[in-house]
């Protein structure tokens, strides 16, 4: 068993298409996605409903920007993480050849989670030594309004 770790954000506005995580690949390593929760407070008494696409990808080599840095808190004090993470990057990861790996719809007066079953989590690993890949939790349009997001991902480094 590897090293979990969690990275959030709070009360982000999000008005673009974003990935709303990204994850660098462990350095000599696997990652394994194990949950990612999202949800919004700013359209609580909106009468139309909105459903966003949300779509997890792998692949890429080039990470995105224009978003923030949140730090990985490990499950057990003392383990530092070799995974980049990036939340609510505007410009996309990009470059390399992207797989989407799961994708679904949103309807955002419910939260949305991601907590696949042991046997059907996502892998996401070095391209070459040295060449990160990225796995991005992608809003890949941009939300009929403007929300107010809050996210959490947890994710595991497998050091080999």
């Amino acid at each position: 068993m590897g090293r979990i770790y969690t990275a959030r954000f709070e009360a982000v506005n999000v008005s673009a298409a974003q990935d709303v995580f990204s994850l660098g690949s462990p350095t000599s390593g696997v990652g394994l996605l194990h949950a990612v929760y999202l949800s919004q407070t700013s359209d609580v008494g909106d009468s139309a409903e909105i459903i966003e696409e949300v779509r997890i990808v792998t692949g890429n080599t080039t990470v995105g920007s224009g978003g923030s840095a949140p730090t990985a808190i490990p499950f057990q004090l003392g383990d530092t993480p070799t995974v980049t993470v990036r939340a609510n990057d505007t410009t996309e990861v990009s470059a390399g050849t992207q797989v989407i790996k799961f994708s679904d719809a949103w309807n955002v007066r419910v939260g949305w989670q991601y907590l696949p079953t042991p046997e059907t989590r996502i892998y996401w690993n070095e391209l070459i030594a040295g060449t990160k890949t990225f796995l991005a939790i992608q809003l890949p349009g941009a939300p009929a309004s403007a929300i107010t997001m809050t996210g959490t991902i947890i994710f595991e480094e497998i050091l080999g």
